[in-house]
């Protein structure tokens, strides 16, 4: 299995049009993020860099847990 690590922080997409391209390219290839909440927070900053997909097909449901 290979995998891939990145640290953009999907927080600043609005701002950041790499990093929207880079979602919208995953979200085209039929990945999604599992972590869409803040995943860091100082006292000055945000972020939500932990980033984990899965593949789905477009007849399949999502559900989240609890």
């Amino acid at each position: 299995m290979m995998g891939m690590n990145h640290n953009f922080n999907y927080i600043n997409m609005d701002h950041h049009g790499i990093t929207g391209d880079l979602l919208g390219a995953f979200n085209f290839s039929g990945f999604v993020p599992t972590i869409t909440k803040i995943t860091r927070i100082t006292h000055n900053t945000v972020t939500l860099i932990d980033n984990v997909y899965v593949r789905i097909r477009q007849s399949e449901a999502l559900v989240s847990g609890y």
